[in-house]
């Protein structure tokens, strides 16, 4: 909580989110037991007496993830990430709580129609009360006054971000030590930060300096850090390709550059979600593996699949199985991309890169563990060696495990594309993951990454 300003909208937050969960919780009971045919018995009291508990869970979840603190600084797309965060660890809890701690036997339906009501209801809940504090905001409620110290390209890019998002309920009142360079249309305060700080007591003080004057930006900090103002520092340090996260070691800060933002919770729903899907796929595609697989020894005398080396997370190496797609005789060895209307491919093996068929026997490489369902594409090991001596952040595509599909894919850049256009891609995928962004991705691979006109 910033200032008791804010209190009453965290428990406007606090409120609107119980209601959501709770009405969710009750109407998953109805819907399983009154409006879905084949339920047994009407277990009404059960649902009351833990009603509480599950209400106690989901708001824990919620301010795990920081969801009732301060929005103003997260992105819309940000906070539905968190929702989604919350409403999974907030459904497992409960179903490990109800497996180990109660006798009754819970329907599972139900609470799999409670996870899905919840968590779009807490979405659209949260859209309406962001949107409320907008309006507010535009009547000169629930504004938060921003005194900026400082000068730099940091400080320039913090106001025009502010500028360009709106609707955050900071407002400027001024810039203060603005020697080095003033910013535009923001008024010039008195040069004694001090004075300016207990004459206007803002909310909010945003410090910056270049990197050369960091003895000046100590002193300011060190100068206005007992204040009753929100003191924060953006400090000059090289701009970070993949994330940056700061850290206190024993109150010592340590700006962690090229930070993938992936903690062990994230890397096990992503493994879970990799095991599922690509067992499931391998099941229900097994079919169609047997006709590729009798359309390809008919199309040239060789096996039916083909394993090549490629490079996935730390720059590791592992055999990669596809389909084979060229003829027998024909080395893959060879350092070059396959192009369009390739000579080496047999004509099966035309239509299955086409169609990205071949890629399918990938489902085996993501169940063990060597690459997962969404993520960069794996190059051979000599491409890597080249385009990390060549182009700028290509090693970092290797902080995450390869992907059989990726952000770069469903974009369009497969086959004769721009490798910093992919890298950019990737980078950015990096960046803003999720299992929601996964999951984005997987439904676009059905539409967009399957047939694409640069696979060959």
């Amino acid at each position: 909580m910033e200032n008791r300003k804010d209190f009453r909208y965290f428990l406007l937050r606090l409120t609107a989110d119980s209601l959501v969960v709770l009405v969710s919780w009750f109407l998953s009971y109805y819907l399983r037991f009154h409006i879905i045919p084949g339920s047994s018995g009407s277990p009404f009291l059960f649902f009351t007496k833990v009603s509480l508990l599950i209400l106690v869970i989901y708001v824990y979840a919620l301010n795990k993830n920081k969801l009732y603190e301060s929005m103003r600084n997260y992105s819309r797309i940000q906070e539905v990430q968190l929702l989604v965060y919350s409403a999974v660890s907030a459904e497992i809890a409960i179903v490990l709580v109800f497996y180990f701690f109660f006798p009754e036997r819970v329907s599972r339906l139900s609470l799999g129609i409670f996870g899905l009501l919840s968590l779009f209801g807490l979405i659209i809940e949260r859209t309406m009360v962001n949107q409320y504090l907008v309006q507010i905001r535009k009547k000169g409620k629930n504004i938060k006054t921003v005194l900026l110290i400082g000068y730099g390209p940091y400080l320039n890019e913090y106001y025009d971000r502010m500028v360009i998002r709106g609707g955050t309920g900071l407002q400027v009142i001024g810039q203060a030590d603005y020697d080095g360079g003033p910013i535009k249309h923001i008024r010039q305060m008195d040069q004694d930060v001090l004075h300016v700080v207990e004459t206007f007591k803002p909310d909010l003080i945003v410090i910056s300096y270049p990197a050369a004057e960091y003895q000046t930006a100590q002193n300011q900090l060190n100068l206005v850090s007992e204040s009753f103002s929100h003191v924060i520092f953006i400090p000059s340090v090289a701009l970070s390709s993949l994330g940056t996260k700061i850290t206190n070691f024993y109150n010592l800060p340590m700006v962690h550059v090229n930070h993938v933002n992936f903690n062990h919770f994230d890397r096990m729903k992503k493994r879970i979600m990799d095991i599922s899907i690509s067992l499931v796929g391998l099941i229900l595609l097994s079919p169609l593996f047997l006709v590729i697989a009798i359309l390809v020894k008919l199309s040239s005398r060789g096996p039916v699949f083909y394993s090549q080396q490629r490079v996935t997370i730390n720059e590791k190496l592992f055999s990669m199985i596809k389909f084979r797609t060229m003829k027998n005789s024909t080395s893959s060895e060879v350092l070059q991309w396959t192009t369009k209307n390739d000579s080496r491919c047999t004509r099966i093996g035309t239509l299955l890169r086409k169609t990205s068929l071949d890629e399918l026997p990938q489902l085996v490489n993501v169940l063990k563990g060597d690459m997962s369902l969404i993520g960069p594409r794996p190059e051979r090991k000599e491409f890597v060696d080249k385009f990390n001596r060549e182009i700028l952040n290509y090693r970092l595509r290797h902080k995450v495990k390869t992907g059989i599909s990726g952000w770069a894919q469903v974009n369009g850049l497969r086959g004769d594309t721009s490798i910093v256009d992919r890298v950019d891609s990737d980078l950015y995928y990096i960046r803003n993951w999720s299992i929601g962004l996964d999951i984005k991705i997987l439904i676009m691979t059905f539409f967009k990454g399957f047939v694409n006109k640069n696979a060959y």
